[in-house]
């Protein structure tokens, strides 16, 4: 398979060893709005380009787009004519673990099928998880991957699209980053090495443009809610996860209504107006009483 250059291994690398991170886990209602974007027809890839975000590499194999901040990324990787019979997940596991090289202890679990790529006859989403260790300790690395697979007679040509973030920004993104990953598609006059091999790509530029309107009409109507389904999953997964290691969990504030930290160790804790905190190991506890009825219980 082809490998990413040397500058792709380098703005992977900046993402998994930046030193950006939140200093707490972002509420789970804290959904950045979707940023402004710009259509960028280039040499060999069409995409959408965030604003905050640059161009890390574009080649015909492979197109890497990064957040400034080294928060996230978008990666898409194709090959052709690889010579033995592939299958979605396996795919998908290959390329991150041995090609892109992201990690030796990455995670490629969970694989739904569905629909294909036009042109492929199989693929599948999958979580994608795993860790680097950085200037200021361990990152975590948490994100989606779409891996498309058409095998004959023992030749496959696959394409992966990768949406990457810290797990600290995962929560912010995942509501519009998977769907903007699955906009960025190989239209230059030889995809993945494919036109020498089927002769099927359209090389005309008014073409292109119709070719990439038609798969942006496919991957609203048979994505946006798949992607947007696992990724909830993934960041509820993610927050029971949180849970566990601080002892905490998000919850509404029964009198100002904003997200705020609650213990997990009580059974029940309620809240008064003056901002008193009530936690019980009963279940049934209730402070209220004629005198002072201004207590909400916290609902989980």
């Amino acid at each position: 398979m082809i490998r990413l250059s040397a500058v792709a291994g380098l703005s992977l690398a900046l993402l998994l060893n930046g030193s950006v991170g939140l200093a707490q886990p972002p509420s789970p209602d804290a959904a950045a709005a979707v940023p402004q974007t710009r259509l960028i027809q280039g040499q060999n890839f069409t995409y959408l380009l965030p604003a905050q975000w640059r161009l890390a590499e574009e080649g015909n194999h492979a197109l890497v787009l990064q957040a400034q901040d080294l928060s996230a990324a978008v990666i898409v990787y194709g090959v052709s004519g690889f010579a033995q019979d592939l299958d979605p997940a396996r795919f998908a596991h290959d390329v991150i673990t041995n090609h892109l090289r992201l990690s030796p202890n990455a995670q490629v679990s969970n694989p739904t099928p569905v629909r294909p790529l036009p042109g492929y006859t199989a693929a599948a989403i999958l979580d994608i998880n795993y860790s680097r260790d950085g200037p200021q300790g361990p990152k975590r690395i948490v994100g989606l991957a779409l891996s498309n697979v058409v095998s004959v007679y023992g030749r496959s040509d696959a394409v992966m699209t990768l949406a990457l973030a810290l797990d600290t920004a995962w929560p912010s993104l995942r509501s519009w980053l998977p769907q903007l990953a699955l906009q960025a598609v190989n239209t230059g006059p030889n995809p993945f090495g494919r036109t020498s091999v089927s002769g099927n790509i359209q090389r005309d530029g008014v073409r292109r443009r119709e070719a990439y309107g038609q798969y942006l009409e496919w991957s609203q109507a048979n994505w946006a809610g798949v992607v947007a389904q696992r990724a909830a999953s993934a960041d509820r997964q993610a927050q029971d996860r949180g849970e566990t290691l601080t002892g905490q969990y998000w919850g509404r504030n029964p009198y100002t209504g904003t997200q705020e930290r609650f213990s997990t160790t009580p059974s029940v804790i309620w809240v008064h107006r003056d901002g008193r905190q009530a936690p019980s190991a009963d279940p049934s506890f209730d402070p209220r009483t004629p005198t002072d009825p201004d207590w909400r219980r916290v609902v989980r």
